[in-house]
């Protein structure tokens, strides 16, 4: 319900429960009704929403709209992805892809964004040994990237521009993998030896808006499936070295 006279909504705004607003659930076309017109609460994309292409490669993909606190959202409203915080280094797979390196780095570098070293392994900055695969687990591995620098966050808050999140999974007592997210939100991750991708495994592959829900199953081209979520970290703007 709307107060015409306090400019305010009386009831939580109805589109309002991922914040797509900002964090006031009460306020009326943000503090502004002399230019703002929004009687039911569903007008459709707020005011100071911006609009990004699903797939910047086709102009016909479908629309995502950025929040001001950097939620994305489909044309219903619905979240879509997580927030970014406008940290992310640019998603740019040409040099990691580059025949003389792609098969230099793997899933740890390219999430930290660290381009200095060899195929890192967690806890390898920290002095760790090296991973015994067959104990690989999620309290193990975040152990160790913590070590390493990073810091366990929420996956689905906003950070400061200082940072961006990598999000951590594991094959129990196989492997580990990482994703990084990039500037529209998306994530990316380098598979091994393989090249950058912004795609999951899926066939047809698909876009990755949130490693969690995306086909991590590299089954049968690779014996991984990394079923576990072991959690969201953040690295400093620019990446950490994670190499020693």
């Amino acid at each position: 319900m709307l107060h015409p006279e306090l400019g305010a909504w009386l009831t939580k705004d109805p589109i309002g429960g991922g914040y797509i607003d900002g964090l006031n659930l009460y306020q009326y076309v943000q503090g502004n009704p002399i230019s703002g017109f929004d009687p039911t609460g569903l007008v459709w994309p707020p005011p100071g929403m911006h609009g990004i292409l699903a797939d910047p490669s086709n102009p016909n993909a479908p629309v995502i709209w950025v929040g001001p606190t950097g939620q994305h959202y489909g044309g219903s409203g619905t979240t879509i992805a997580l927030p970014i915080s406008g940290g992310e280094p640019p998603y740019d797979p040409g040099p990691w892809n580059l025949p003389q390196n792609v098969g230099l780095h793997n899933c740890y570098g390219y999430a930290c964004n660290d381009q200095q070293h060899f195929f890192p392994q967690p806890g390898s900055k920290a002095g760790f040994p090296p991973l015994d695969r067959s104990k690989c687990t999620c309290p193990e591995a975040k152990r160790r990237v913590i070590a390493d620098g990073l810091t366990e966050v929420d996956c689905d808050a906003c950070l400061t521009k200082k940072q961006y999140k990598i999000m951590l999974f594991v094959d129990p007592g196989i492997d580990y993998h990482l994703y990084r997210q990039n500037p529209d939100g998306s994530w990316s991750h380098k598979p091994g030896h393989s090249p950058v991708k912004n795609e999951d495994e899926s066939q047809p592959p698909k876009r990755i808006l949130d490693p969690r829900n995306a086909d991590r199953d590299e089954r049968p081209a690779q014996a991984l499936n990394y079923t576990q979520f072991c959690g969201c970290f953040s690295a400093p703007v620019g990446g950490i070295p994670v190499g020693t």
